[in-house]
């Protein structure tokens, strides 16, 4: 009697695929640098523009990956209300496209998180070049030379006072306007972000 083929167990738990988009080669290159060793992680540069390019960039690009995380300044949205209000469309559409996406602001620029990555939190994009710091992909070269790292910046950045909010994969997200304008930065929180949706 002829025997029945094995079935070959299948492992049923699939990797979510994560895509980072971010703004430019700064935060390319920065974000690379700390994600590289995550598989299911993709890090992409949109290479300038606003708030609108990533919105078109995430909906041409839904049906490709699980979940996307915006990196992404504040700077547009301070200075402008046209441009605000573009942010807050991309944030609305973020979260109806799947309630674990997140953007990660960073106010007014992604330097105030380089500055408090080397404990200068009160340093602007003149005095970090006084340092040696040039926007670009030489951006991990700075932190190295001057002892940078995520740890240091946790103890400076302003995490609390935040224009947008979202401490957990399951949760709303909530906006507050009041903290539009202060800087801040919520890039530390990029890696646990990352690590509670691999659990889930």
């Amino acid at each position: 009697m002829p025997t029945k083929p094995k079935r070959i167990r299948r492992n049923l738990k699939t990797s979510l695929k994560i895509q980072v988009v971010c703004e430019g080669d700064t935060e390319y290159s920065y974000l690379y640098s700390i994600l590289k060793g995550l598989s299911n992680v993709e890090v992409y540069s949109i290479n300038g523009g606003g708030y609108g390019k990533f919105s078109n960039h995430i909906e041409k690009n839904s049906s490709l990956y699980s979940i996307f995380l915006v990196v992404v300044d504040l700077d547009k949205a301070q200075n402008r209300d046209s441009e605000c209000k573009l942010l807050n469309r991309l944030i609305k559409d973020l979260d109806l496209l799947d309630r674990r996406n997140c953007i990660f602001l960073n106010g007014p620029d992604i330097e105030y998180w380089i500055a408090c990555c080397i404990g200068n939190p009160n340093d602007t994009l003149t005095e970090l070049s006084k340092l040696g710091y040039v926007k670009g992909n030489t951006v991990n070269t700075f932190l190295n030379n001057q002892h940078g790292s995520i740890d240091i910046a946790k103890q400076h950045v302003n995490s609390t006072r935040i224009y947008y909010s979202k401490p957990n994969v399951d949760c709303k997200y909530g906006l507050y306007k009041e903290f539009l304008n202060e800087r801040q930065s919520t890039l530390g929180n990029l890696l646990p972000y990352i690590e509670e949706l691999n659990k889930s």
